[in-house]
């Protein structure tokens, strides 16, 4: 109800009252002579609402009511433009709030997680500021390497058994460490004796030193049958200096041993390995093995001094097509054989070789093989680049991983 017509009402009761007063006020013996007809008095009412609701149009000039029509439409969507930008914006706003918070939830679990699977508990790495590696197989040959951070906070090389001087590649230094901190337990195992897991005389143990001083210390005994997993107690010094035997995998703790003789180095262009598919030949001796290179042309010696080691001799292959490939007058014992063609010519010419390897065990295979040269370098105090002896390695027919060390001319059984 707006204004005019509030007025307008107001107007009618107030003209009704004052006719009420005046029929009261009149004796009854002369109502009939004051009291209009009620005809008369509906038009006076008209009459009076006619003129005003004149008087009013008149005021306010003609209305386009196509306008004012258009006006509320367009008025009436501006604001529901409004309302639905506003009601987009909280709905965009909620669902990045949701997807933060979502992403926060899902860090914190991955940080349980990984704490609670973890040897250590998920280690800050950042905090780390010394990191060891030992072999102690050996008390009289003890192998290692220390890493630790200088005042700079940048990875340095302290110690070790096996060093070049060479930059420290740093950022896999980190993954190891990394590694590490992180490496993940497999089983608990229910013996918790030392001795049982072959922990009270480890063979190796990895420790890193946060910068408050605590030791993290993981000792590594025996391998469980599948070869897939170590025996190893955890200690936390100080605090839990008992420590925990757990189950951790082999694969992981053997690439971070494996830092002992390759440290993790930046290796310039020059000092680059070469690694390539290479054609070779193989025969198994009674003391050791021949192996024919067909790139160099050359027949390399393994002569078993040990298990798993030897000398390592290398010789030219100066076999020539049509020399003889055997000599019928040696007759090898039964069950063995005479190496032939340039395996046999060496043998032949050489006797303390032929001593010392005694007769062929196997035919000759020849096979395709993996090949990999690690050529050895250092830097001096000029900062000049000098080359050292390097490292081959190669497999056999059966799929052993050979090493052949050029420092020493040894070779050794090595871990693919």
């Amino acid at each position: 109800m707006n204004r005019q017509q509030s007025f307008v009402i107001v107007f009618i009761l107030g003209i009704l009252l004052i006719t009420g007063l005046l029929v009261m006020a009149v004796p009854s013996s002369v109502e009939n002579l004051l009291q209009p007809e009620a005809t008369q008095q509906q038009q006076t009412v008209e009459a009076a609402v006619n003129q005003f609701f004149t008087q009013t149009a008149e005021a306010r000039g003609p209305v386009d009511i196509t306008q004012t029509a258009e006006a509320q439409l367009t008025a009436t969507a501006n604001i529901q433009a409004t309302i639905e930008a506003e009601f987009n914006q909280q709905l965009t706003a909620t669902a990045e709030f949701e997807a933060l918070v979502e992403e926060q939830f899902n860090q914190s679990l991955t940080a349980t997680a990984l704490a609670e699977s973890s040897v250590f508990g998920g280690v800050d790495v950042a905090q780390i500021v010394a990191f060891e590696i030992r072999d102690i197989r050996d008390e009289e040959d003890v192998a290692f390497i220390e890493f630790a951070r200088d005042a700079d906070n940048a990875w340095q090389i302290v110690d070790g058994s096996n060093l070049r001087n060479l930059p420290v590649d740093e950022a896999l230094l980190e993954e190891f460490v990394q590694s590490f901190a992180t490496l993940e337990i497999t089983n608990r195992p229910r013996n918790q004796n030392l001795e049982d897991n072959g922990l009270d005389e480890p063979n190796f143990v990895l420790t890193m030193t946060n910068a408050d001083g605590t030791v993290f210390s993981l000792s590594i005994g025996d391998t469980r049958r599948d070869g897939r997993r170590y025996r190893a107690l955890a200690q936390i010094v100080p605090g839990d200096e008992t420590g925990v035997v757990y189950e951790v995998r082999s694969n992981r703790v053997n690439e971070i041993i494996d830092l002992i003789d390759h440290p993790p180095y930046l290796i310039p262009e020059e000092l680059a390995p070469t690694v390539a598919e290479i054609q070779i030949a193989e025969q198994v001796f009674e003391g050791g093995r021949m192996i024919w290179i067909e790139p160099t042309g050359q027949i390399w010696v393994m002569l078993v001094d040990e298990e798993g080691g030897g000398r390592w001799l290398v010789f030219e292959d100066t076999f020539v097509e049509g020399e003889p490939e055997i000599d019928p007058s040696i007759q090898p014992p039964e069950g063995l054989l005479q190496p032939m063609r340039g395996f046999g010519k060496l043998w032949r010419e050489n006797p303390e070789l032929r001593e010392a390897l005694g007769w062929a065990v196997t035919p000759e295979f020849g096979f395709v093989s993996d090949y990999r040269y690690d050529p050895g370098g250092e830097f001096d105090e000029n900062g000049e680049l000098v080359f050292l002896p390097g490292e081959h390695t190669l497999f056999t027919l059966n799929g052993e991983l050979l090493q052949f060390n050029e420092a020493d001319s040894t070779w050794q059984l090595g871990e693919d």
